[in-house]
């Protein structure tokens, strides 16, 4: 080899000395530093964003309990799909723990929690047996800690267990379509929400009790206790009415009717009083059906009447005889941990007026049942085809107020009714006054031809 092959030969071996240190860190991990590892972040819970300044101040502070959500590490590809597919009810279901990591009752409804690490928590809001509102609570939140968001503020979503009554009369006057007349029907619908299950999918308690005050008549067909409900009568050919109570289920696109003695039973007291009790089996379905639809309701129907004779509750005002009174409790599992029970109440008001305040003058007293031109085998203030007022079959569609007005179809003005019926009274007013005219007219006509003819006789 010539000279110049050697300078070649050392030049290359050199440079291959040279580059051997630079080209092997790169096929080893970069370790991760300990103070990376170390950060951490702050985790604040707003209570009062959650339900507002106003709200928040009949439900007071509670006591707030941060978890850590182990396995999954959200700095890592594989911890964000597992992020991406968390169900925590399904891990409690499976009888998973989350470890406390720290907690704190909120002051003016904030608590703050520092120093938490890089990772995935769960904020739980118990329900205080102490709260001033034992109808709310509110629903865990899950929070995440990575690098670049280490400060996290979490306002849990607010969930209120509530009761809502809506009486159905019969009055058709403007003025007096919530009211009621002596002796006619009202109605009552009850709606009711459900709370979270436990853990463990299911709901210990679900009971409804409705309280009636004077003046009412609670008359259910098929009663087994007729000392206390009176067995009411069906006349022939009456359309199809509500003659006992009715409970059904509604939620997660599903309706359906409830059975007694299989799905609820009825304790009846001498007082006014009546305590609907779901049994284990609808509890778990109503429980099923609330993890599907958090609006999954219980909805209560239940027939009663005015009584003909006073007092009707409170003392006459004016043209206001009485008011009815209903109250509507339901006691359920507290939405938290120790699933405490709470009840919520609702009350609704009925004023009682005369049937001519009621059904239009011109309809008052024309039959004895309060009802102006009812026919033999129809409800009290059900005109012809008044199917669909309240008190109708149970087939009918719920939600219609109590400013129903009795029978008056759709597109109609409501006591439209009584209108037509005057409108065709002054009608057959107004043509007999024309025969009567027209008769006098023509006996006028044919006295004075008859005088004409006698003067004509004398002349000639």
């Amino acid at each position: 080899m010539n000279p110049r092959g050697h300078l070649l030969s050392a030049a290359a071996a050199m440079l291959v000395a040279l580059a051997a240190p630079v080209a092997l860190p790169a096929t080893v991990p970069t370790p991760v530093p300990a103070a990376y590892t170390q950060e951490s972040g702050t985790v604040v819970i707003d209570l009062v964003e959650s339900v507002g300044a106003d709200w928040f101040e009949r439900i007071g502070d509670r006591e707030v309990v941060l978890r850590r959500v182990e396995g999954i590490d959200p700095t890592t590809a594989a911890g964000q799909e597992q992020l991406s597919q968390l169900d925590i009810p399904a891990r409690v279901r499976a009888g998973e723990t989350f470890p406390e990591v720290a907690r704190a009752t909120t002051s003016d409804g904030r608590a703050r929690f520092t120093g938490v690490g890089h990772g995935v928590y769960l904020v739980e809001v118990r329900d205080n047996p102490g709260t001033r509102d034992a109808r709310v609570s509110y629903s865990p939140a899950v929070v995440v800690l990575a690098p670049g968001a280490q400060s996290r503020t979490v306002v849990p979503k607010a969930q209120v267990l509530g009761a809502v009554s809506t009486p159905r009369t019969r009055c058709t006057t403007p003025a007096w379509f919530d009211a009621a007349a002596p002796d006619t029907p009202v109605e009552y619908t009850y709606v009711f929400n459900a709370p979270n299950p436990s853990t463990d999918g299911t709901l210990a308690t679900y009971e409804v009790t409705l309280e009636f005050s004077v003046g009412h008549t609670l008359r259910w067909l098929n009663s087994t206790d007729p000392d206390v409900f009176a067995a009411a009568s069906q006349r022939q050919g009456a359309p199809a009415a509500l003659t006992r109570p009715e409970l059904r289920m509604l939620g997660a696109g599903v309706e359906r009717t409830l059975d007694e003695g299989t799905d609820y039973t009825v304790e009846r007291g001498g007082d006014g009083t009546v305590t609907f009790t779901l049994t284990e089996s609808a509890r778990r379905a109503l429980a099923q059906a609330r993890q599907a639809d958090t609006a999954t309701r219980i909805e209560v129907r239940v027939p009663t009447r005015v009584n003909a004779k006073g007092p009707w509750g409170t003392v006459k005002r004016g043209e206001v005889l009485g008011t009815l009174e209903t109250t509507a409790t339901l006691r359920t599992d507290g939405m938290d941990a120790l699933r405490s029970p709470v009840e919520v109440a609702h009350t609704s008001h009925v004023n009682v007026v005369s049937r001519a305040a009621c059904f239009g003058r011109d309809g008052d007293g024309s039959t004895g049942d309060g009802s102006p031109g009812a026919e033999p085998g129809q409800e009290p203030g059900q005109g012809p085809g008044a199917g669909s007022g309240p008190g109708a079959g149970s087939g009918e569609a719920p939600g219609r107020g109590a400013n129903d007005s009795g029978g008056a179809t759709a597109g109609e003005q409501p006591g439209a009714g009584q209108g037509r019926r005057a409108g065709l009274a002054s009608t057959g007013a107004g043509v007999l006054g024309v025969v009567a005219l027209t008769v006098a007219l023509i006996a006028a006509g044919l006295v004075l031809r008859r005088r004409g003819s006698g003067n004509g006789v004398g002349e000639e």
